[in-house]
């Protein structure tokens, strides 16, 4: 009995641990089913969505290096991705099934078991990030030279920029230099402002007022004279009236008649003397308030002259340590000119004409007020009033003559020997031809952008000019004209440092030879610059400008006006550094120092140094007209002429250009406004760049079938609905 009892009980522990493991493995194979489901889902769903990446545009590819969707819209781009998504989860129909479909290759006579049965429920694509945005085509742009870009740009470019880099000290002392010599030119003018208002102060010191005072006693004492005459001659009339009355004697009738004729001659003259009179004083009045008007500004004069002094010192001391510890030609010949200019204020000396401008406006005022009291006597009726007259009239006077000559001299230009130096003044000459010049349109293709089009680009039309001053060398545009403006477009290309910023530095260098390898330029028909990054000539290129730089760095509809500009900053470039050519070439300095000491004598020695240096200009400008023509040949201009420096061409300049700051997002639109341009020209299509896209934001919803049974564990961490478990897969993928 014992041993009938324990029989079977092998079976029902061998049953128990069986399910155990039969459960146990059910869950490892749904745990690891529903794992591998999810990466090859990932998988799958990235397949589809590089298969649809595959599909850019190829114009934009084989022409710009750039990468975006070649699809119309949203709806094109969610149907490309559900048709590749739903190939690489095709399911074969028409086998055997078990426990399911079978998949892959409805030819293969091999049986497959479905353990996973994937339906797609939903599919969604938000394409992201266009062109339009900067940033997406500056990445695009840096990872398409990454290859390119060292050999062609850190060999050749970086070094001409370092090259050209090293002229920045230069040029900040020669600037400073022409603001010192502009504030000098507008202390000259002061200068002849104060030596005119002196001249005339001393005129009217030298007897004006002094006359008319004595005119005006002369006048007094004869209307006094007069008036006495005629209070007589009233009273005899009265006289011979009453003896009239009584007697009609002809001999007091006649002399009555005699009387009456001399007293309206006497009153005429009193008339008359007091027309004279008041005429007098006006012009002692005006004389007076003339006097103390000038005396006045004088004084205001003297304190901008003192102010001016000030502040040149102020500029001088700041460009002595600028160039201080310096051993070249330029700064030898930049220390030379400080001590110019500190002798010239030195000679500026004006503060004893504002003290004695100060005690004659005092002197004026109270003449004044003694004309005041001697107006309100030109009735002189006694002798008290006659004496009162007179000596208001000797205050007046003695006020006049106590006021102090003001003696003022403009600073002396030295005598210099100009023996063999034509005095020719050509700075008018030189700037006309520089203007004709850049006039000149006789080799310009012209074409411009319609007005719809222009408005609707990526830039919106968005115009961009540096420079477009009025070529003149004549000093009176002060720090607006054409010189200044030239020293300050080139300050702004010149970096402080590259160490800090090397890396922006170095990514708009390679932006910029991106530009100038895939852009046409003006002289891209030349035989160094015809080849693009991708080795096609860019003549055969279908473009729409022909001018594609210069309409990158300037904007305008109009390609003439486009290039125009180009040359005319590459103009000022090459005036900056001819400019520090002539003056480091001693036979130039002398003559022109020379032709400026015969200029200088109208606003005096002060004016000198800003002459002379704009009469080198002007020399400096032929060299830069001759310069420029041979860049626009294609040839390549020494950076200083007559040394042994670094050479640049056309398109260095450009390069320069476009590392103008605060360029960088502007030049990148343009980039943006040539590539819309040329695509549609050479498709025919209305393509924008804001709807060519290079990144699809993709959502999958899909679903499983339960393999072996529905385990509370399992929907808990993923949905489960329809007997299936649900995915949902977010993936970001672009170029």
């Amino acid at each position: 009995m014992e041993g009938n009892n324990q029989r079977g009980a092998i079976t029902v522990f061998l049953s128990i641990v069986l399910l155990v493991f039969i459960i146990l493995a059910g869950v490892i194979v749904e745990a690891a089913r529903l794992r591998v489901s999810e990466f090859q889902a990932k998988r799958i769903t990235r397949l589809a969505t590089n298969s649809v990446l595959a599909g850019y545009n190829k114009d934009l590819k084989e022409d710009y290096g750039l990468f975006a969707l070649d699809y119309q819209n949203q709806d094109e781009i969610t149907t490309a991705l559900q048709y590749y998504i739903n190939n690489n989860f095709k399911v074969i129909e028409g086998l055997p099934n078990i426990m399911g479909n079978q998949f892959i290759d409805s030819n293969s006579s091999t049986n497959y078991w479905d353990i996973f049965d994937y339906r797609i429920e939903t599919v969604s694509v938000v394409p992201e990030y266009p062109l339009l945005e900067d940033e997406v085509i500056r990445q695009q742009i840096l990872e398409f030279m990454k290859l390119r870009g060292p050999e062609k740009v850190v060999e050749v470019f970086l070094d001409k920029l370092l090259e050209f880099n090293n002229h920045k000290k230069s040029i900040k002392s020669f600037s400073q230099k022409l603001d010192i010599e502009e504030e000098l030119y507008q202390l000259a003018i002061l200068h002849d402002t104060l030596e005119d208002i002196t001249d005339k102060c001393n005129e009217i010191m030298d007897g004006y007022i002094v006359a008319f005072t004595k005119d005006y006693v002369r006048l007094a004492e004869d209307l006094y004279e007069y008036q006495k005459e005629k209070e007589s001659l009233n009273r005899r009339i009265d006289d011979l009236l009453k003896k009239s009355k009584n007697s009609n004697d002809i001999e007091i009738d006649n002399q009555l008649e005699s009387l009456l004729q001399r007293l309206s001659r006497v009153s005429n003259e009193i008339r008359d003397i007091k027309k004279d009179i008041s005429k007098i004083e006006r012009q002692i009045e005006a004389e007076i308030l003339s006097f103390e008007g000038l005396n006045n500004e004088a004084v205001s004069i003297v304190d901008l002259i003192t102010a001016k002094n000030e502040a040149i010192k102020t500029l001088i001391d700041n460009f002595e340590n600028e160039i201080k510890g310096g051993e070249n030609q330029l700064n030898d010949e930049l220390k030379e000119d400080i001590k110019e200019f500190k002798k010239i204020i030195q000679e500026a000396k004006v503060q004893s004409i504002k003290d004695s401008s100060l005690i004659n406006i005092n002197n004026l005022m109270r003449a004044q007020l003694a004309l005041e009291k001697l107006t309100g006597n030109r009735n002189p009726s006694s002798q008290k009033d006659m004496i009162l007259i007179k000596e208001k009239a000797k205050e007046i006077q003695l006020l006049i003559e106590s006021c102090i000559k003001l003696e003022f001299t403009k600073v002396k230009v030295e005598y210099i020997d100009n023996e063999g130096v034509k005095v020719v003044d050509d700075r008018r000459r030189n700037a006309s031809k520089a203007k004709e010049f850049l006039l000149e349109e006789k080799e310009t293709i012209k074409k411009t952008i319609d007005a719809d089009v222009f408005k609707n680009l990526p830039s919106k039309g968005e115009n961009n000019t540096y420079i477009n001053k009025e070529i003149e060398f004549d000093g009176n545009s002060g720090k607006g004209g054409y010189t200044f403006e030239s020293y300050n477009l080139l300050n702004s290309l010149m970096f402080d440092s590259f160490k800090e910023d090397f890396v922006n530095i170095r990514d708009e260098i390679y932006i910029n030879e991106y530009i100038l390898g895939m852009f046409k330029s003006y002289v891209s028909d030349k035989e160094s610059f015809i080849k693009d990054l991708r080795n096609i000539e860019k003549p055969t290129k279908s473009t729409f400008l022909d001018y594609e730089v210069e309409y990158i760095l300037y904007g305008s509809d109009s390609q003439a006006e486009n290039f125009n500009k180009a040359k005319r900053d590459i103009l000022a470039m090459r005036f900056v550094f001819n400019v520090l050519h002539v003056y480091q070439t001693p036979k130039l300095v002398n003559d022109a120092t020379i032709i400026a000491a015969s200029l200088s004598s109208i606003l005096g020695g002060a004016s000198l140094p800003l002459l002379k240096t704009l009469i080198l200009c002007g020399w400096a400008m032929s060299y830069s007209i001759e310069d420029v023509s041979n860049l626009l040949k294609g040839e390549e201009v020494n950076l200083i002429k007559k040394t042994d420096t670094i050479k640049l061409n056309y398109e260095d300049y450009l390069r320069i250009l476009l590392l103008k700051p605060g360029i960088g997002k502007i030049k990148l639109n343009r980039v943006k406004d040539l590539i819309q341009l040329n695509i549609n020209k050479k498709t025919g299509e209305a393509l924008v760049v804001d709807e060519m896209f290079t990144y699809m934001n993709v959502n999958i919803k899909y679903s499983i079938k339960y393999l072996f049974f529905n385990l509370p564990l399992f929907q808990r961490l993923v949905a489960a609905n329809d007997n299936r478990y649900n995915y949902e897969i977010q993936l970001w993928y672009g170029y």
